[in-house]
């Protein structure tokens, strides 16, 4: 078969449609991870893909350009109106001729952009976002059209108009304003400096979402462009390409290009709840050495206190006995020792540590577990749904078990102190 016989008007739609059904199983994939994919919380956020809700916070805040509001993003132009006759040329009679056409457009004659470091808060903490390759979603901070009498005409804009211009510019500007809520869509992994997470750009920089509208806004947006795509793939492969027999090859590389999607698909989730597990077990052995560890330093410190007020008493005895001429020096260098080398002795700020840390720890098991048994518990209804299971199946892709109270007793550390 030649190139020229290949490229008939039926092959071509052919062609047309699998891109298009391809493109919307790709849609599909994450409308499918990310439905299935809960919202975390700051202080659980695991490894990988994440969904995180909160307000946007940072230490030294953008001002925007135009209405000088201060921010973690914004983006900015001037749009100035016009006015052009082109020459057309047509045919009337048999004979070539021209006219002039009006046509209307505008040109951007100033624009701009700036983002920073910020941090997402919610009730539990904050986490780092690094919004380098993010697609923002903000909001309106100013839209304004005027003319030459107005004197934000010429402010952000060259005095200098395009051709043909109508002499009337509008402003836009909008962005995500400090304290204002978000909803991010991103990958998670741990910070470089210091022992925290950080929300970063994935491989698929389309994944990676700040938008000051929340998770329902958003929801249905890839599950509208699967449905889309596939539909006028269908148009173009089935409909334009007048369907035949041979035309099964094409329906086979679709179903297999799906099958490999779809086990893609459930291989990530998987992943995404094994992450969950793992971080789970991370901080179970947190709260195990931490309060082993806690314990011990704080048992010393009472045991070490209460040996050196025992000291101090003596001391204070032997100072007391005027008629031991020459013991005060003597017992002076090591008061002197005891005072540089423990200056303040505050068992109680230690207790008041080891408790706080013991909550805090033990809140972060509770959100982390939260999390794990929601992501298991969509994961495990996912491979029990037609054609998920089928796919499951072939694959021997298996259930995860979710994590009850009673899994934890095995850890537990019983803190007691000795009177």
């Amino acid at each position: 078969m030649t190139l020229e016989n290949f490229l008939t008007v039926s092959n071509i739609a052919k062609i047309i449609g699998l891109i298009f059904l391809c493109r919307g199983l790709i849609a599909g994939k994450r409308h499918w991870l990310l439905d299935n994919l809960p919202v975390s919380k700051t202080i659980g956020a695991c490894v990988g893909l994440v969904k995180l809700e909160g307000t946007a916070e940072t230490e030294a805040p953008l001002v925007s350009t135009l209405t000088k509001t201060r921010c973690v993003y914004y983006k900015w132009r001037v749009d100035e109106h016009w006015i052009r006759y082109v020459k057309e040329t047509y045919e009337e009679d048999g004979r070539q001729k021209t006219r002039m056409v009006k046509t209307e457009g505008s040109d951007i004659v100033a624009s701009g952009s700036d983002y920073n470091l910020f941090y997402l808060k919610d009730e539990y903490g904050v986490i780092q976002i690094r919004p380098n390759w993010a697609r923002f979603s903000s909001r309106q901070f100013f839209y304004k059209s005027c003319g030459p009498n107005n004197p934000l005409y010429y402010k952000h804009a060259p005095r200098q108009g395009v051709e043909g211009s109508t002499h009337e510019r509008t402003f836009y500007e909008d962005g995500i304003a400090l304290h204002c809520p978000v909803y991010i869509e991103g990958y998670a992994r741990p910070r470089q400096d210091i022992a925290a997470a950080e929300v970063v750009s994935p491989d698929d920089t389309s994944l990676f979402l700040i938008s000051t509208s929340l998770k329902e806004y958003h929801k249905g947006r890839y599950a509208s462009r699967f449905w889309w795509l596939c539909a006028w793939g269908l148009v173009f492969f089935a409909g334009v390409g007048n369907l035949n027999w041979d035309d099964l090859v094409y329906l086979l590389i679709w179903i297999t290009g799906w099958g490999v999607l779809t086990y893609n698909n459930l291989i990530a989730l998987g992943q995404s709840v094994d992450q969950g597990l793992a971080n789970v077990e991370v901080h179970l052995k947190r709260r195990h050495d931490l309060v082993e560890n806690l314990v011990r330093v704080v048992t010393a410190l009472r045991d070490f206190e209460k040996e050196v007020q025992g000291e101090v008493t003596l001391l204070r005895g032997q100072l007391g006995i005027k008629k031991l001429e020459g013991r005060q020096e003597a017992c002076l260098p090591a008061l002197r020792a005891i005072a540089e080398k423990y200056p303040h002795l505050k068992t109680d700020a230690a207790f008041l540590d080891l408790q706080r840390r013991i909550t805090d720890t033990e809140e972060r098991i509770a959100l982390i577990r939260a999390y794990y048994n929601e992501i298991a518990t969509s994961y495990n209804k996912l491979l029990k749904m037609i054609p998920h299971r089928l796919i499951a199946r072939l694959g021997k892709i298996i259930s995860r078990a979710l994590i009850n109270a009673g899994d934890f007793e095995r850890v537990t550390i019983q803190a007691r102190f000795a009177e």
